[in-house]
């Protein structure tokens, strides 16, 4: 019906235009950008119509999953911003898990402690595992992503396995003076399918993630000077006086 209507009108202008058409080709619904001109007869008469239709159906979603990316990432805020960028993350990629997470310790013994993590319709915080196991420490220089066989690929992340992941992609958390503060990564039951896509949503979601890692440092660097202090004064048996003279 809708490229009947289309094909009505180009007859009834006479003149080529431009269309978005849909159909559902192979069981799956596709968008086509068509060119349409009316084929004409000697004395102008219109006796049928030319198309010419590119397959557009990629670039639409690519062009939805980033508009969707970034209304997430600017309306999220406050105490609820962890829970619903791994939650958005998730279900703009249609993947079955997101996690954002903090790399702590050193060397070998590091770990990545996660901030936020939402699998399976069910959000958790403050779960560790060894980075030097996990396809996590692959992305500490940039972006990786393993479209598929990543239980494999790292046999000794015993979590992969059960769970039942074919496919992860993560992208790491830089500060502002470029120190590197975790990572934000994707994991999926089947392959991963649009690389770019992901790499681009994540890096979206990345700079927000990053952000909220430094603010949430910089508080408890507060509230540990606070307490610093007020351990100094509750310890004295002095009277003290603190004075600005500014």
């Amino acid at each position: 019906e809708e490229c009947r209507r289309n094909d009505t009108v180009v007859l009834a202008e006479r003149r080529p235009m431009d269309f978005e058409e849909h159909g559902v080709i192979g069981g799956e619904r596709r968008a086509y950008l068509t060119l349409k001109f009316p084929l004409l007869r000697a004395d102008g008469g219109a006796y049928g119509v030319w198309a010419i239709s590119t397959d557009i159906t990629t670039r639409k979603r690519t062009e939805e999953a980033l508009r969707h990316a970034a209304l997430a990432v600017s309306q999220a805020d406050g105490e609820d911003l962890v829970p619903a960028l791994t939650r958005y993350l998730a279900t703009i990629l249609k993947v079955d898990l997101a996690l954002i997470g903090v790399i702590e310790g050193e060397g070998d013994d590091r770990v990545v402690r996660t901030i936020g993590r939402f699998g399976d319709g069910v959000y958790k915080e403050n779960e560790s595992f060894l980075l030097s196991t996990t396809p996590c420490r692959t992305v500490l220089d940039g972006f990786k992503c393993y479209r598929s066989k990543v239980r494999e690929i790292f046999p000794e992340e015993k979590t992969l396995g059960p769970a039942g992941f074919e496919g992860y992609a993560g992208y790491p958390l830089r500060g502002d003076d470029g120190r590197l503060l975790g990572v934000i990564a994707v994991l999926s039951r089947s392959p991963i399918e649009d690389e770019s896509l992901v790499e681009s949503v994540l890096k979206i979601f990345a700079g927000r993630a990053a952000d909220e890692i430094e603010r949430r440092r910089a508080e408890e660097a507060l509230r540990a000077s606070e307490e610093q202090y007020r351990s100094i004064f509750n310890a004295s048996v002095d009277g003290m006086l603190l004075w600005n003279s500014s």
